[in-house]
């Protein structure tokens, strides 16, 4: 076994929250294995899309992966980010944290 292998994570902001309206410029997720965070940075687009494609992130040994993409909290909708994970063989992998940064205010 081993190549790449595909995930996918959905994010789903509930109806009543405000998130949209927080100065997030990115998301920082944790997985259980012993890589680096991924960090996934915000930029805007023209289009709003529910998805944003993170490509390979790599795998254990990888150091720290940054993607773009139009990260957009709109009150009762649902972004997925997608990709694929390389590894050598089967793993179990999970996300463990995921935690906004917002923009720092001086």
């Amino acid at each position: 076994m081993g190549g790449k292998t595909p995930f996918q994570l959905r994010i789903t902001t509930p109806p009543s929250a405000s998130l949209h309206l927080l100065p997030i410029v990115s998301l920082k997720i944790h997985f259980s294995d012993e890589r680096q965070a991924l960090i996934v940075n915000y930029v805007a687009a023209n289009e709003d899309s529910p998805s944003i494609s993170l490509g390979d992130i790599g795998n254990s040994e990888s150091g720290v992966t940054q993607r773009n993409g139009n990260l957009n909290f709109i009150p009762g909708t649902t972004q997925v980010l997608y990709g694929t994970v390389s590894s050598a063989a089967a793993i179990e992998l999970k996300v463990t944290l995921i935690i906004p940064e917002r923009e720092e205010r001086s």
